[in-house]
């Protein structure tokens, strides 16, 4: 299963992502530097008391001892230590350390030390603070690139939002275009950005040509449907006709036989006719009882399949704005398509459900496997060869509930197919 993702949410992580690691390059760029600022740093600082230290004991009458104690009370609270070294032999002071050449440091301390020319003055101090200082720029920094990171995530949320914003209104304005045969296809004003822009010059080209390969569809089926009706009417009649005069049983069999095509025939037209009928607005529309039309189109029903129909209607079912000329030719494609599929009762329900009506036709027919449920409501496709049809029916339905803003489908039922017609009542 593929993984959703939105463009928005992408700029956010990688803007996160790249701030955040920008963040801990310069983090770390900032702790070695001022590694080697604060190494020089007091490196100058040891050679400048070891040089005071040794200019000091460069004087004639100079006393090591007291120059070694007058100079420790002034570095006092320094942390600094000192010593005085003939060579590699220490002559007075704390160190124990052989004396470097210049400066040198040890994982605990650094020392530097200056020939005087009389002795070896040395300077030194545990590197502890070093370290304490590096801890808390450490610190300081980590919590600063946190910020900086939650910041940047925020603004770059905020950011994607914004840039993202044409994107969004050209969405919204394609959702709601409906493209048919009476109106241009229109997305609205440009946005001024290039990207949106050419998106939005696509999808206006590509739903113009989708709307003159509608437009021309629906002519041909209405063209065909009308230059169909009246040679199909006048042959009926003429078979009725016929079929008054007196002629032999065979004769008779052979122009009933012709007649049920003839009618058959006719009944697709009609229906093709409704198919071709393009999407409406909704001025004009009347008020139409629903419980009404599927109570005419039963009782239009033979007298065996009338029989074999149920009605569980609830009371005074709100009126909805339609067509019930269109609405009436729905209901009867919806029973004719359960009667043929079934041989036992078919119920005809209306319930209301969240200012929605909901029309249910349930059979005790085989039922529609759940791959199927949306393929049969395609024009000319058909759930089994063996029953005699045309694909026609369920094509209807569908297309007339969308012209009501409505919907179609198969639902899970108790038993056989449950269709489910669901139209706003407002």
């Amino acid at each position: 299963m593929t993984r959703r993702s939105s463009i928005a949410g992408r700029v956010f992580l990688a803007g996160g992502l790249a701030s955040t690691a920008a963040a801990v390059v310069v983090a770390l760029v900032v702790v070695a530097l001022e590694g080697i600022v604060a190494a020089k740093r007091e490196q100058d600082r040891l050679i400048e008391a070891a040089r005071t230290l040794a200019i000091e004991l460069d004087e004639p009458a100079a006393d090591i001892e007291w120059v070694i104690g007058d100079e420790t009370r002034e570095l006092a609270g320094s942390g600094i230590d000192i010593a005085v070294f003939d060579g590699d032999v220490r002559l007075v002071g704390a160190l124990l350390e052989r004396p470097p050449e210049g400066c040198a440091a040890t994982a605990t301390r650094r020392t530097c030390a200056v020939d005087s020319g009389r002795a070896i003055a040395v300077a030194s101090r545990l590197r502890t603070s070093e370290y304490e200082a590096r801890e808390a720029l450490m610190i300081a920094l980590g919590i600063a690139v946190a910020i900086a990171a939650a910041l940047s995530a925020l603004l770059g949320w905020l950011a994607a939002r914004w840039s993202l914003r044409p994107l969004r209104r050209l969405t919204e304005r394609i959702a709601r275009t409906q493209v048919d045969t009476e109106r241009d296809v229109d997305l609205g004003p440009r946005e001024g950005i290039i990207e949106v822009d050419a998106l939005r010059t696509a999808l206006e080209t590509t739903l113009g040509r989708l709307k003159i390969a509608l437009d021309h569809s629906r002519r041909f089926a209405g063209d065909a449907a009308h230059e169909l009706r009246t040679p199909l009417t006048a042959i009926a009649g003429e078979l009725e006709l016929l079929a008054e005069v007196r002629a032999e049983p065979e004769d008779a069999e052979s122009i009933a036989r012709t007649r049920r095509v003839v009618g058959r025939l006719a009944s697709l037209v009609e229906r093709l006719l409704v198919l071709a009928i393009p999407d409406r607005d909704r001025n004009g529309l009347e008020n139409v009882q629903l419980d009404e039309c599927i109570e005419d189109r039963v009782a239009e029903l033979a007298s065996e399949q009338r029989a074999r129909v149920t009605l569980a209607l609830m009371k005074g079912p709100p009126s909805i704005p339609g067509d019930a000329a269109l609405l009436t030719a729905m209901i009867s494609a919806g029973v004719e398509n359960a009667l043929k599929f079934s041989e036992g009762p078919v119920q005809i329900a209306i319930a209301l459900r969240n200012d929605v009506l909901v029309v249910t036709i349930d059979d005790e027919g085989p039922g529609v496997a759940p791959a199927d449920r949306e393929r049969l409501f395609r024009a000319f496709e058909r759930a089994s060869a063996s029953v005699p049809g045309h694909g026609i029916g369920l094509a209807l339905v569908a297309h007339v509930a969308a012209l009501h803003r409505g919907k179609a489908a198969f639902v899970d039922g108790a038993r056989g197919a449950r269709l489910e017609i669901t139209l706003p009542v407002r």
